[in-house]
């Protein structure tokens, strides 16, 4: 199996972002909104907006680039949410319904996040992981030996400073989903994703996304 990372179609959006404000009550900087509280906001507790207003130019593409919520939370059509059911993902799978807006036109969608991360997938013998201290500005490379340890120093690690990664390998002989999340840190991508699920989107004709093979990533090289 091959493992590519998932990202936007740029040319396919017809605009960057696509959105053009909020519709409804809500406040992307609230502690519960999905663009702030998406970390750590119990199931259903998340501020999901009514709806989405799009730009004129932008398009009702599959997968949709709206600056108010962000990666790792998705913004997907209901097709391409049911590729991904019918694919292997991970057990939690939030989805909130939401709607995009254009010239008076409006699309359904849906809001997604998948849950949890897997940190297991890491290949420790070879993955290159760093304490940054960005008040000192000293950048230390450090040596994890297992998933145990990892989450460890994570859980211990306090904003100064921060625990990520500068280069990534995967054990790909433990991964079982099509579609999961490494832990956000050190510029890790978002999302993983199978050659099957690559497959599946482009036989599908979806549209917005696009896939990178992950040894082409800046952060597996």
């Amino acid at each position: 199996m091959n493992y590519f990372t998932l990202t936007f179609a740029i040319a396919d959006l017809g605009h960057v972002p696509q959105n053009n404000g909020i519709i409804g009550n809500y406040s992307f900087t609230a502690p519960n909104s999905v663009y702030n509280g998406k970390w750590g906001c119990p199931v259903g507790d998340l501020w999901v907006p009514e709806g989405l207003n799009l730009r004129p130019k932008s398009k009702f593409t599959d997968m949709l680039f709206i600056t108010e919520i962000s990666f790792p939370l998705l913004v997907i059509s209901p097709v391409f949410l049911d590729l991904l059911k019918k694919l292997v993902i991970p057990p939690i799978l939030e989805v909130f319904p939401v709607q995009a807006i254009k010239a008076g036109k409006a699309v359904p969608y849906f809001v997604v996040i998948s849950n949890p991360t897997y940190a297991e997938y890491y290949d420790f013998d070879t993955t290159e992981f760093i304490i940054e201290d960005t008040v000192k500005q000293e950048t230390t490379p450090l040596t994890v030996k297992n998933v145990a340890e990892y989450l460890r120093i994570k859980a211990a690690t306090i904003p100064p400073v921060f625990f990520g990664t500068r280069k990534i390998r995967l054990d790909t002989s433990k991964i079982e989903f099509d579609f999961f999340r490494l832990p956000v840190g050190g510029g890790v991508p978002f999302y993983i994703v199978s050659d099957r699920f690559v497959e599946s989107v482009k036989s599908a004709g979806l549209t917005g996304i696009e896939f990178e093979p992950i040894e082409k990533n800046a952060y597996f090289r």
